[in-house]
């Protein structure tokens, strides 16, 4: 979904915000690769080690470093496809016990499950970035159109101007002939 939505979209509007305090298109793209390989970590961290207690990091921070500002979005988009890959093998050998185990979140000051994890934190998370990219993707088709309407618009008025030009130009000469 992600993917077909970036591909509808020029490349021209990457940069663009969608309100003036909020992240770029460019940025949310690469921000879910980031969130999500943080996700993945913390998943193998939880299965792995007693209540690890998680390392959170400056999302803000992140979004404004070059890596995030000059590679492709196609770069992110490679990166969550094989990531998934390996997170849905990962996921598919956790046990039931496995899904009570906990981390410790120091931002949120409290531990959660790998269960709550996988379906609050990673799924929601997801879905609430593919729903702004969705009303994003939706504006920006919606500005085109309204874009291409005005030009022809336009175009047609411009018709309209030459051929009122030209019928008066024609009603002027049979008028001195």
């Amino acid at each position: 979904l992600l993917k077909e939505m970036v591909q509808k979209m020029d490349e021209s509007v990457y940069n663009n915000k969608y309100r003036p305090d909020s992240w770029t298109i460019q940025q949310i793209n690469h921000h879910i690769a980031d969130s999500h390989v943080n996700g993945y970590i913390r998943h193998k961290l939880t299965v792995t080690q007693h209540q690890p207690t998680i390392n959170p990091y400056l999302e803000a921070s992140w979004a404004e470093l070059e890596d995030v500002k000059r590679l492709p979005l196609q770069i992110s988009l490679d990166l969550i496809v094989a990531l998934h890959q390996r997170w849905a093998v990962f996921l598919d050998s956790v046990s039931n016990s496995d899904l009570e185990k906990c981390y410790y979140h120091p931002e949120h000051q409290r531990f959660i499950t790998l269960q709550e994890s996988i379906g609050t934190v990673s799924y929601t998370h997801l879905r609430a970035h593919e729903t702004v990219l969705d009303i994003v993707c939706r504006l920006l088709l919606e500005k085109k159109t309204k874009k291409k309407k005005k030009r022809k618009i336009k175009k047609k008025k411009n018709k309209i101007d030459v051929i009122n030009k030209t019928k008066a130009k024609i009603q002027q000469s049979i008028q001195y002939h």
